[in-house]
């Protein structure tokens, strides 16, 4: 993924010349920092708690049985909505501006444990390097475990649109964009397989969110 040899797409937008993963590097500064720091969380409550609630719902009745399970972390847990209404015996979170769940950054500040459902929700596209970032999650994964992880989804035809490319690259805090043939490539480089992928809304193409989930290789 970290191949040297870049596409320029535009002032922002690079593509992997191997792979085919679309980069960006838009802050200039440590990552921890950021977060840490509480920019990027103020900007999330400037949001209405019922956006977050309603993203919990839909994510929940798309995942279905997928919830039968003991055990649920939530990387990138935040406020907790969508562990808040799981009815599942022991639910986690992990997140750098919590103060319910764990309050720091997978996998380095993770206690030893075990799950037997992993999510996260739009944080892949967060990470420096994705494929340690998610590879690192099946240290924490029950042997028939799954992982389950929702991200925006860029079609190649819409990055080709100047227009669109502009919005799609107008957040800086993302420094990947997959496709759903980048997104494959990610899982089979991190351990896993894809068993299920499920668009989030009704809208398709224009509704870009998709859940991947996936199970060890």
């Amino acid at each position: 993924m970290n191949d040297p040899v870049m596409v320029k797409l535009g002032t922002e937008g690079r593509e992997c010349g191997k792979c085919g993963m679309y980069y960006r590097n838009r802050i200039n500064a440590n990552l921890k920092e950021f977060y840490s720091s509480g920019e990027f969380d103020r900007t999330l409550r400037d949001e209405d708690d019922g956006y977050f609630i309603s993203g919990a719902k839909l994510r929940i009745g798309k995942l279905g049985k997928a919830l039968d399970v003991g055990s649920v972390l939530d990387i990138g847990c935040g406020a907790g909505h969508f562990l808040d209404m799981l009815d599942v015996p022991v639910v986690d979170g992990i997140d750098p501006t919590t103060e319910r769940f764990i309050s720091g950054f997978f996998p380095e500040d993770m206690p030893e444990a075990k799950f037997d459902l992993i999510t996260m929700f739009h944080v892949i596209e967060h990470q420096e390097n994705p494929v340690h970032f998610l590879s690192s999650t099946l240290d924490f994964l029950n042997d028939g475990g799954h992982i389950v992880v929702e991200y925006p989804d860029v079609d190649r035809r819409l990055l080709r649109d100047s227009t669109t490319m502009e919005m799609v690259f107008d957040n800086r805090s993302h420094l990947c964009e997959f496709t759903s043939d980048t997104m494959e490539r990610l899982f089979a480089k991190s351990g896993y397989e894809v068993v299920e992928k499920m668009y989030m809304g009704d809208n398709i193409p224009e509704d870009k969110n998709v859940m991947v989930i996936g199970r060890k290789t």
